[in-house]
């Protein structure tokens, strides 16, 4: 049963004239399934930012690990940390992968602090509180969508309670919470999205280990090592492709920082960690073509000699933009092409054909900026044919990078099945065989016979991936190889290294860190 209320209109979020002060700290919890991620919280760093600012003391629990051993003692570490800590207020954010990993890390909190309010975000809780009705005596709430106001006002409404049986009736008056009561959910009013963006506080680097997550890596610009920071410079996505979940915290709306805004973080950001690079994690980048030109012109009127790249639509670019972004710093764009067939492109709700793809590749060759194509497969009624186009599509556009890929049926997405909760902890281990024999068994939406395994092992052996290299000595499969890495003669990138500060740090990643991603 869901008891809900209609929230207020879209606001901007104001605690700085707080001035509450408590000895106990809220702790937010990264789960130790992230342990060895490269990209940072940023959505915990920003809810403490905002606890910070309402005079709330807090700490990110982000225990890091360098290999897959001292992963397996992540959690028992977390475990310790909190319960060392003189904490009240727990929150912990949870993907779809991680319920069953997080559920029992709630259990185990709920025996180390029995008297401490534990509270779950992220995007599972926000699609699916249901799932989490198993674990209902160790979970006391839900934030469904943005955490920002919605934590804060929490916990402002618990610490002003004063005695935690008065504290359930305060925090309930909060928008944007759901909690269990028996097996049924109940929900407070709707919250609104976040209108104006650059009220937000910068995020909390202070909170997180900002030497791990600016050491040069892969993982960011794909595969062009560096050392980088992920921005977000705008929420939402406007676009309803049928695979994607993106909506389902930040919306369809979009709401954008302003030019100033992103600026001032990016001069931060190099001033205080002197970070080589920066990757704009916006759904799509340049939907506001003159906001981006004007961070581009800000970007060279502050001097920020940086390597940059960002994700966007193909339908979204232009041969005045993306000249406007190499001379910024600029060096990749990636792009969800998805499919070469116009067909499947128009049956999954793209919006998008493969002319456009074509015009928006040849721009980026004519501008020498890198590309990245995202595609995929599995999509539903997906033939063999369907495949050759793509594949032919590959070959006439030549991206630097392709990435295939499998068509997963994630909660919020609009295919015709849902991903069942059975199956989240294989999916956890993707892109793995276990994981690609489960797809295929349960969640086969391609028309043709040809196993995921079988079709991706086919379509690395001609568009090359470290995950799965292999010595050919053939033309073709060379001269993509040499596109894969050009940005290793690349003027832009070679001056970005000799300037950098993190000599050492690049040759020492170079050798030890794995191009898998």
């Amino acid at each position: 049963m869901f008891a809900a209320k209609r929230g207020q209109a879209g606001f901007t979020p104001d605690f700085a004239g707080s001035t509450m002060r408590d000895d106990r700290k809220v702790l937010l919890v990264q789960p130790p399934t992230r342990a060895v991620t490269p990209r940072p919280p940023l959505g915990l760093m920003y809810i403490s930012a905002c606890l910070t600012r309402a005079g709330i003391d807090n700490d990110i629990i982000d225990i890091k690990a360098r290999n897959a051993k001292e992963a397996a003692g992540v959690k028992g570490r977390i475990l310790r940390a909190i319960g060392e800590a003189n904490t009240d207020i727990i929150g912990i954010t949870c993907l779809v992968t991680e319920v069953e990993s997080v559920m029992e890390l709630c259990r185990e909190i709920r025996k180390l602090k029995p008297a401490a309010l534990i509270v779950l975000g992220g995007a599972q809780p926000t699609t699916h509180p249901e799932h989490f009705v198993e674990a209902a005596d160790s979970i006391d709430y839900l934030v469904i969508g943005e955490g920002e106001v919605t934590f804060t006002e929490l916990v402002k409404a618990c610490r002003e309670s004063g005695h935690p049986d008065a504290a359930h009736g305060n925090i309930r008056k909060v928008d944007g919470l759901a909690w269990f009561e028996g097996d049924s959910i109940r929900m407070s009013g709707r919250r609104e999205l976040i209108a104006d963006l650059d009220s937000l506080p910068m995020p909390a680097y202070d909170k997180v280990d900002m030497g791990f997550y600016t050491m040069p890596t892969s993982w960011g610009m794909r595969p062009v090592l560096l050392s980088l920071f992920w921005i977000f410079s705008s929420r939402g996505c406007p676009f309803r492709c049928r695979y994607c979940v993106a909506h389902e915290i930040f919306g369809r709306r979009v709401r954008k920082r302003s030019p100033q805004n992103v600026l001032d973080e990016i001069e931060h950001l190099v001033g205080k960690y002197r970070i080589d690079g920066i990757y704009f994690y916006d759904e799509s980048f340049t939907l506001d073509k003159q906001r981006v030109i004007a961070i581009c012109s800000g970007i060279r009127g502050r001097k920020l000699r940086l390597a940059m790249g960002c994700q966007t639509r193909v339908d979204l670019v232009s041969d005045d933009l993306v000249r406007a972004m190499a001379e910024a710093g600029f060096m990749q764009i990636d792009f969800g092409v998805e499919s070469g067939s116009d067909r499947l492109l128009k049956d999954i709700r793209k919006d998008i054909t493969a002319a456009q793809v074509r015009n928006a590749f040849a721009i980026c060759a004519r501008r020498r900026v890198r590309t990245f194509a995202n595609m995929m497969v599995n999509l539903p009624g997906e033939t063999s044919e369907d495949i050759e186009m793509s594949v032919a599509l590959m070959k006439e556009i030549r991206p630097n990078v392709v990435i295939w890929n499998v068509t997963v049926p994630y909660p919020g997405s609009f295919l015709d099945r849902k991903l069942s909760r059975d199956d989240y902890k294989v999916l956890q281990t993707y892109p793995s065989e276990e994981a690609f024999t489960l797809l295929d068994r349960k969640y086969r939406f391609a028309a043709h016979s040809e196993s995921i395994m079988a079709l991706l092992d086919r379509l690395y052996d001609v568009f090359p991936h470290p995950r799965y290299a292999r010595l050919k000595l053939d033309a073709g499969y060379i001269r993509r190889w040499l596109r894969f890495f050009d940005f290793l003669f690349d003027r832009r990138y070679l001056g970005i290294l000799l300037r950098s500060g993190r000599k050492l740090q690049y040759l020492k990643r170079a050798f030890s860190q794995p191009l898998h991603n």
